[in-house]
């Protein structure tokens, strides 16, 4: 086997590869295809898959009345912290939702 002339490492963060440079035995065109090959299926139509998904799971979203972390109902927590102010409470913009209901209901 031919000696290396060179030899070294690559890193990649924590990843160490061992490196050797051979000269060449024959002479070999080397190409870089750097352009994205042309896909072979058409590509999906994105807002008829949403479509198809709201129509799936139903219109369950923000839009729809939904709350954005997912509580099954009840007011939401500004809804509450309005109330709370309403009502005189003080320390509400430090409380929880729980905690504004449950002083809501002791007031």
């Amino acid at each position: 086997m031919p000696r290396a002339p060179w030899s070294g490492s690559i890193s990649f963060g924590l990843v160490n590869v061992p490196v050797r440079m051979y000269s060449a035995m024959e002479a070999r065109d080397v190409r870089f295809h750097l352009e994205p090959r042309p896909e072979r299926e058409e590509p999906t139509d994105l807002l008829e898959a949403l479509r198809a998904s709201v129509e799936a799971h139903g219109r369950r979203g923000r839009a729809a009345g939904g709350r954005r972390n997912g509580s099954p109902g009840g007011p939401s927590r500004e809804e509450l912290e309005r109330q709370a102010r309403k009502a005189g409470i003080r320390g509400r913009s430090k409380m929880t939702k729980r905690e504004l209901a449950k002083a809501l209901e002791r007031s």
